[in-house]
């Protein structure tokens, strides 16, 4: 059986959302959001070459999103993928 983080055994829609950053031989990835939140959308600042991602923290630890819990949005400088935070936390 699959391990999922809702431990339904299934990957489908009920799964948080993850975003990675592999490098060039992409062998090495490395989480660019916290493993606790789940990737909603993304918007791209062409002017400033960033990422920013709306995402929503795993509050109740279920390993779904849902529509309750806060959304935080984090910010990634796509030339330096390292160089990131977080931009907007609703607490």
């Amino acid at each position: 059986m699959t391990r999922t983080p809702n431990k339904d055994g299934y990957i489908n829609v009920k799964d948080l959302r993850r975003l990675y950053h592999f490098n060039i031989n992409a062998k090495n990835k490395s989480p660019l959001i916290p493993k606790e939140y789940s990737v909603m959308s993304s918007e791209y600042d062409p002017e400033n070459d960033f990422m920013y991602v709306f995402a929503k923290i795993d509050e109740n630890e279920n390993g779904q999103m849902e529509y309750e819990e806060s959304t935080h949005i984090f910010w990634i400088d796509l030339k330096n993928p390292e160089d990131r935070g977080i931009q907007y936390n609703q607490e």
